[in-house]
């Protein structure tokens, strides 16, 4: 019988060296990559696309976008299209949230959109933050304005504070406050109970925020 930990050890390098061929072909020759790639088994294609992709990305991730959208509407393509959307979001925001938005409403756009924020708030908070309000009133502002909050709470909470208003979902918007409120009352918990006080929302989700704050 064969040493369980072996063959596991043996599975793991056996990724790691799939993966690295990839992501070395797929800064040099995607396309060639890619062909590779589709004589994979399904579990190391599943393991080599997203790496050719994501190393195409850092190059020319206009093109790497357009192939994945060629790719079937699997997981492997979900894997593939964050990879692109990592990289991206570092260097042009713009084009790649225009970019998560052509994908239908799902898990894919839902994460893209949590990449594209993060990484255009690094770049540039304020355009950040007015692309996303922005965007059509609906399930996607919301998700992106929460992103946004999570983005800046840590270290603006005053400014994540202001968006946290405008998300209509109520459990997007409890949530995004709940991280403000926490990020705030460590820096200035006077202000932060102000804040959680004149804010504008039901008493019983108002008083379950509030009870998370220390006493004194």
């Amino acid at each position: 019988m064969a040493n369980p930990v072996l063959v596991r050890y043996v599975l793991i390098s056996r990724n790691s060296f799939l993966t690295a061929i990839a992501e070395r072909w797929g800064s040099s020759d995607p396309k060639a990559a890619m062909a590779w790639a589709g004589t994979l088994s399904e579990p190391e294609r599943t393991l080599a696309i997203p790496g050719v992709i994501g190393a195409w990305a850092e190059h020319d991730p206009l093109a790497a976008g357009a192939f994945v959208t060629t790719l079937p509407q699997d997981d492997t393509q979900k894997q593939a299209a964050l990879s692109v959307i990592s990289n991206w979001a570092n260097q042009d925001p713009q084009q790649a949230a225009a970019w998560v938005l052509r994908f239908p409403e799902g898990e894919t756009r839902e994460q893209g959109l949590r990449e594209v924020v993060s990484g255009w708030t690094r770049l540039d908070s304020e355009a950040a933050r007015i692309w996303v309000q922005q965007l059509p009133a609906g399930e996607t502002r919301d998700a992106a304005l929460k992103d946004y909050v999570e983005s800046i709470a840590y270290w603006a909470p005053n400014s994540a504070a202001g968006t946290v208003d405008l998300i209509a979902e109520p459990a997007k918007r409890e949530e995004a406050a709940a991280i403000t409120l926490r990020s705030w009352a460590e820096m200035d918990l006077t202000s932060a109970r102000n804040w959680i006080a004149g804010l504008a929302m039901p008493a019983e989700m108002k008083a379950r925020l509030q009870s998370t704050l220390p006493s004194n």
